[in-house]
């Protein structure tokens, strides 16, 4: 409740992907993309077409669907980078700073702040968000005009080009194994 009006701006009108941990942290948590027939009477269901079948997804839109959630055990809410009145036209872009173990808080943040600025020579606003764990998202507000396979396409070269900046400090590669000490920038968010 105490963060509610700080976090619905980022939520409002997103369908969600849920981190449903019934049994809190400690117990088994599962992703729940899908509503099928579980969601509180406050959250707003939405159907999506999807490559082979029509999704029902969740939008937490106001205070009481917020709490309704969290009071259904959902700890993390990852909201999609479109509204569902722009569905195919994203409205952000959402850079995933992804930490190797060995690689410290201060050091995600000099390298956010690298891809800030690389991002504003581009003439691109972005701020930093939390993800909840040990990385940061660098996020760039758009105009919902263009559609995810140029989202994801600008968002792959320039990860990539970033990466071959400073090979010793990031990595577009997604093994585990070898980044213990680089930055993944995962730019895999920005996929439909």
């Amino acid at each position: 409740d105490a963060v509610a009006d700080a976090l619905l701006p980022h939520l409002r009108g997103r369908p969600l992907t849920l981190f449903h941990c019934p049994e809190g942290l400690a117990g088994p948590c599962r992703f729940m993309r899908h509503s099928k027939v579980w969601a509180p009477a406050a959250v707003r269901r939405v159907r999506i077409a999807e490559k082979t079948k029509l999704g029902e997804y969740l939008v937490v839109d106001s205070r009481e669907a917020l709490l309704s959630v969290v009071q259904m055990d959902v700890l993390e809410l990852h909201g999609w980078n479109s509204t569902v009145d722009r569905l195919e036209q994203p409205d952000r872009i959402v850079l995933d700073l992804d930490p190797g173990p060995e690689v410290r808080l201060a050091e995600v943040v000099s390298a956010a702040r690298l891809v800030r600025d690389a991002l504003a020579a581009l003439g691109l606003a972005s701020f930093a968000k939390t993800t909840g764990g040990a990385g940061l998202h660098v996020v760039v507000p758009l105009a919902p005009l263009s559609p995810w396979e140029e989202c994801l396409a600008f968002a792959r070269a320039f990860a990539t080009a970033i990466a071959r900046h400073d090979p010793g400090r990031f990595t577009v590669g997604l093994a585990k194994a070898g980044r213990e000490r680089k930055i993944l920038l995962d730019y895999l968010r920005n996929n439909r």
